[in-house]
């Protein structure tokens, strides 16, 4: 098998059942396997010939497995000092109180809305969590607002959250931590460059036709006009249903305006008519409201105890 059929099983996800009948091997790829159970509906097996996916081409350059660009930022506590001494910091603690209703406020969940750019590292990740915040907070007594016996008032947790992020803020000063933040906008342009390639267009739709299981008339279930868009998403650059929540509610708002689970089957031309009007909705969808999708990753410092792990053993 060629490098780009293992790329494809990888980016599919899958682990097929295959067998020989006549003088081809034929693989059964369960749709379920790489389709989000979020979709709402059962998906029948597609049965493929096997040496589609030995012969099939390799992802394009504007496929979703590209890697994106990152960047090390170094959070050293300044933005996050700044941050504790303005009006905004005051804001949030109290949404997160009002949030909180009847229960106790939850710190971690005020923490956890703080952000990379406001100077604070992501406190979801252990090591953040261990050596930073969680010291932070046993420094400042912040416990003694979690008894269930005691009631909290709005300004006591205003003013012991700001107390926590000075503390952190003093610590990420002696330990500033780096952060891998990488971030991609989809704003429908890839969408449009695609589209205007008329022979890769052509030959991607042609391709997805011949893949998809028809009936003895030649025509295909409606319902597979969305394993259709993921298969041509990476060449639109558009990444794979399930990983974007918020992708997948544009993608779900436009396949009810086309009507795409109604049910019925579809000719070649209308299935490449309807891909086409999907990939123009999702465009000017995104043209008008684009998608940001970011990650930030604390990077673990090298200390002089885990460097001794890669010196050889004497």
């Amino acid at each position: 098998m060629g490098r780009s059929s293992r790329t494809l099983l990888r980016t599919m996800r899958l682990l097929p059942s295959t067998w020989t009948r006549g003088s081809k091997r034929w693989t059964k790829i369960t749709m379920a396997d790489f389709l989000p159970k979020s979709l709402g509906r059962p998906w029948p097996p597609l049965v493929l010939p096997w040496d589609f996916l030995l012969k099939a081409p390799p992802p394009t350059t504007t496929s979703y497995m590209t890697r994106d660009p990152v960047s090390l930022i170094t959070i050293d506590g300044r933005l996050l000092h700044n941050y504790a001494r303005s009006p905004a910091l005051e804001f949030d603690a109290l949404a997160t109180f009002t949030e909180a209703d009847n229960s106790k406020p939850s710190l971690e969940k005020a923490l956890g809305n703080l952000t990379v750019e406001q100077g604070m590292p992501p406190s979801s990740d252990p090591w953040v969590m261990e050596k930073i915040v969680k010291p932070a907070a046993a420094s400042c007594g912040f416990h003694r607002l979690s008894n269930p016996e005691r009631s909290v008032g709005r300004e006591e947790f205003v003013e012991a959250f700001r107390n926590v992020v000075l503390e952190v803020a003093s610590r990420l000063e002696k330990l500033p931590v780096t952060v891998a933040h990488s971030e991609k906008i989809y704003d429908g342009k890839s969408i449009q460059k695609f589209v205007r390639k008329k022979d890769e267009l052509d030959q991607a739709l042609q391709m997805i036709w011949k893949s998809l299981p028809k009936d003895p008339r030649g025509t295909l279930p409606r319902e597979y006009l969305r394993v259709g868009l993921d298969m041509i998403g990476p060449a639109a650059g558009l990444p794979p249903l399930g990983s974007v929540e918020q992708m997948d509610r544009v993608v779900s708002e436009i396949f009810k305006m086309v009507e795409a689970d109604e049910g019925g089957v579809l000719k070649q031309n209308e299935f490449n008519k309807l891909i086409l009007e999907i990939l123009g909705s999702l465009m000017l969808q995104l043209e008008g409201n684009p998608i940001l999708v970011s990650s930030n990753a604390a990077v673990k410092p090298v200390v002089e105890s885990d460097k001794s792990d890669f010196l050889p053993q004497l």
